[in-house]
C-alpha cells in the first residue's frame, strides 16, 4: 500500500542515454529543491471492497498513533474504478527514506506487521500497484503564492480536478511552452483558480505532467477557467494546434480524498481539522506471543 522509492542523486545520466526523449528534471540543478510528491497508486479487487477498506483504516490509525508516516488517499469519482492513491508531500529528497522508516516502525508497533506480512495482507485484496516519484514544477503552476498557502489550499479541498499530459517523445520543450502560455494567461486572474503542476520523475514516463486544481465543493467545477476562455480564440486556435502535436494524451479526472485512510500532514489538518480529524477508536498494541505451557511430566502409571 505504501511502496517507496528510495532517490539518490538526479537522473542526468539516465536521460543522456536516452537521447534527450524525455529528459528528466534535475534537482541537483536548481538553486533549491522544489518539492516533491511519492504517489502509491492501487487497484483493489472488486471482491475486496470492504476488506481493503478495513485495511486501510488499520493502517492510517497505526500511523496516526505511532507517529508514522504522513499521506493523502484519494479515490477516483471519475474515472477509474477501484483505484486509490495515495500521496505524501516531501519538501526534499531526503526525507523519503526517514518517512519509510516511521511508516514502517508504527506498523510493526501497533499492527505486528512486518514488511513482509503487510505486503502479503494487501496482496491479499488488490489486483496491482505501483508508486512514483513526481517533482513540483513551480514556475509551469499558476496563481500559488507560496507552499505553504498552496498546502493550506489543498487540505481545504475535498475534492481534486486532475489532468494527465502523456508529452510525445521528443516535444518536450514545446509542451512546457503550451503549460507556460497556460499559467501567463491564468496568473493574477480571478477566474483561474490556482493549479500545481508536477512532472514524473521515477516510476513512469518522465513525459507525464500532472495538473491538480484543489476544490473544496463540486460546484467549485463552475468555477474552473478552461484554456479557451484564458487564451482567447486565437490563442486557443494556437494552443489546440501545439497540443496536436505535442500531447499524446490527456487523460481528466476527478478524484475525492478520503480522510480515514488518510494521516495528513499538520498543513492539512490545520487547515481544515473538521473534515481531517477522523474519530478512531484506541489502538491497543499487539501482545507478543506467550510461550506455550509444557504439558506436565507423567509417571507413566
Amino acid at each position: 500500500m505504501r511502496n517507496h522509492a528510495l532517490l539518490k542523486g538526479c537522473a542526468a545520466a539516465i536521460a543522456l542515454f536516452l537521447g534527450g526523449i524525455a529528459p528528466l528534471p534535475c534537482a541537483a540543478q536548481m538553486p533549491s529543491e522544489p518539492g516533491y510528491l511519492e504517489s502509491t497508486w492501487i487497484k483493489v479487487r472488486q471482491d475486496k471492497v470492504a476488506e481493503f477498506n478495513q485495511i486501510a483504516v488499520r493502517v492510517a490509525d497505526a500511523n496516526r498513533h505511532g507517529k508514522g508516516d504522513n499521506w493523502t488517499a484519494a479515490v477516483d469519482m471519475y474515472g477509474k474504478d477501484n483505484y486509490v492513491w495515495m500521496t505524501s508531500t516531501r519538501a526534499s529528497l531526503s526525507e523519503i527514506e526517514p518517512g519509510m522508516n516511521k511508516f514502517g516502525g508504527a506498523m510493526k508497533e501497533f499492527m505486528g506487521f512486518s514488511w513482509d506480512r503487510f505486503m502479503a495482507e494487501t496482496s491479499k485484496v488488490t489486483d496491482s500497484s505501483g508508486s512514483e516519484l513526481r517533482v513540483r514544477r513551480n514556475e509551469l503552476s499558476w496563481n500559488i503564492k507560496d507552499m505553504p498557502s498552496w498546502l493550506a489550499q489543498v487540505g481545504k479541498a475535498k475534492y481534486l480536478a486532475t489532468a494527465i499530459v502523456q508529452v510525445k517523445p521528443g516535444h518536450m520543450a514545446d509542451a512546457e511552452k503550451q503549460l507556460m502560455m497556460i499559467h501567463d494567461a491564468a496568473q493574477g486572474k480571478p477566474e483561474a483558480m490556482a493549479a500545481g503542476v508536477s512532472q514524473v520523475m521515477f516510476g513512469g514516463n518522465p513525459g507525464t505532467f500532472w495538473i491538480v486544481i484543489p476544490l473544496s465543493e463540486l460546484t467549485d467545477l463552475t468555477k474552473m477557467g478552461s484554456p479557451r476562455s484564458l487564451l482567447g480564440e486565437e490563442g486557443y486556435r494556437r494552443y489546440s494546434e501545439m497540443a496536436a502535436q505535442n500531447y499524446a494524451s490527456v487523460d481528466y479526472s476527478l478524484k475525492r480524498f478520503v480522510p480515514e485512510w488518510s494521516n495528513p500532514p499538520a498543513a492539512f489538518v490545520e487547515a481544515n481539522p473538521k473534515f481531517w480529524n477522523v474519530k478512531a477508536p484506541a489502538m491497543a498494541k499487539p501482545k507478543p506471543p506467550t510461550a506455550t505451557a509444557k504439558p506436565a511430566a507423567t509417571s507413566g502409571q
